[in-house]
């Protein structure tokens, strides 16, 4: 009897194994997908830093560009400065300078706040960067260190 009830017992442990195995193994999916689901999530915050640099720098490259079309215009003027027949003409040609010249100091105030800008988005993504790429490694580590788990409770059931 003694015996029997040391079997039955055993059995029961073995039981209650079997059901935590179990439950490890079901719970290991999920475990994964959580784990993955915040390496997606900072992947996704490190293209969104990606983005507004790229748009910074197109934001500045697009004044750039108004800077050089100023700049011609400008030197377009000056040319028909001096070849103004009167006062009046001469006159509308210096205001039109002027605006020319206002626009492209803007423009040159614009570029700076774009750059006074752009530096603290450059760390970051460098930072996130760096970040990703060892949360990457300890996902990567966890993921089969899951999977061996999964698949040796499988073994042993």
């Amino acid at each position: 009897m003694q015996s029997e009830l040391n079997l039955v017992l055993q059995v029961q442990k073995m039981d209650q194994r079997i059901a935590e195995l179990e439950k490890e193994i079901a719970q290991l999916p999920l475990e994964v997908a959580k784990i993955e689901k915040a390496l997606e999530s900072h992947k996704r915050r490190l293209d969104a830093d990606k983005a507004a640099l790229a748009a910074n720098l197109r934001d500045r490259k697009k004044l750039e560009g108004d800077i050089q079309v100023h700049a011609a215009k400008i030197s377009k003027l000056k040319d028909q400065l001096m070849q103004a027949k009167n006062n009046e003409q001469y006159h509308v040609f210096q205001k039109e300078i002027a605006f020319a010249e206002t626009e492209t100091r803007k423009c040159e105030d614009g570029i700076i706040e774009l750059m006074t800008a752009s530096e603290p988005l450059e760390v970051a993504v460098k930072l996130a960067e760096a970040a990703l790429a060892e949360e990457q490694a300890e996902v990567t580590t966890n993921k089969n260190i899951a999977l061996r788990r999964c698949a040796e409770d499988k073994e042993f059931l």
